[in-house]
């Protein structure tokens, strides 16, 4: 297959997803009832190569009349509901695959475990995305890397500036994940988190922590430490701890 057969032999998709919020707010006077409907349009070249593309639209609408605030309608009788209308490019990028590499470059979703840390918020309408570059080497030995230089943050507030909310983070930022399997169904994860906002250095941090996922019999275990600080140009100053203790049976 050549270049035009991957284009043109490519993947359209269309989702639809419809969502009511209603929020009553202490000291707001008037109750919000968002009605909100997102639109998404997606293409997907086939691999060539080893490369494929991807472009993905997405418009938020509102159905009826528009009886919630966002950061940039002007609607402070209302309380806040975060999915404010609009058209915005969700994702675009280029990537390459094969067996022991995958590189993405361009407007993509990155997605790390729980999304504690970095996620896509696909919980609100407008998903959070970034703009990076990211490697993936799902076999360095016993080791699996996952790594994202990330240049900006498309958040969840709509294609629209605001004061109170910029839409976008701009990002002089690195993720760092290595995963490797301390014993056949263990797997312990070291991930390193430099996050340096631009526009928004009060919310600049460094992350270090550990997770470990395993069995032991019956019991299916998920545990996390990490400890974070001020990084870059923020200027509050403070320490924080963050422990997570998970435990199953089936």
């Amino acid at each position: 297959k050549d270049i035009a057969g991957a284009i043109t032999g490519g993947k359209v998709d269309l989702n639809f997803r419809y969502r009511y919020e209603h929020v009553d707010q202490d000291g707001i006077g008037r109750e919000a009832n968002a009605s909100t409907l997102k639109s998404r349009l997606s293409w997907t070249s086939l691999p060539y190569k080893g490369f494929s593309a991807k472009i993905e639209v997405d418009n938020v609408a509102v159905i009826g009349d528009e009886r919630y605030r966002t950061p940039t309608n002007g609607e402070t009788q209302f309380p806040i509901v975060a999915d404010p209308d609009g058209t915005d490019v969700n994702q675009v990028l280029l990537k390459y695959k094969n067996q022991d590499f995958t590189g993405t470059a361009g407007r993509q979703r990155i997605i790390h475990g729980s999304q504690r840390f970095m996620g896509g918020v696909a919980w609100r309408q407008n998903e959070q995305t970034y703009d990076s570059v990211r490697f993936e080497v799902p076999s360095l030995g016993p080791v699996k890397i996952d790594y994202s230089y990330i240049w900006d943050v498309n958040r969840i507030f709509g294609p629209e500036d605001s004061a109170v909310q910029p839409k976008r983070w701009e990002s002089d930022s690195h993720a760092l994940l290595a995963t490797f399997s301390a014993a056949e169904g263990h797997t312990v994860t070291l991930y390193s988190y430099l996050l340096d906002f631009e526009n928004a250095a009060v919310n600049s941090s460094s992350t270090y922590g550990v997770e470990y996922k395993g069995k032991v019999g019956p019991v299916s275990l998920n545990a996390s430490l990490a400890t974070q600080s001020d990084y870059g140009d923020n200027t509050v100053d403070y320490d924080a701890e963050y422990y997570f203790l998970e435990a199953a049976v089936k």
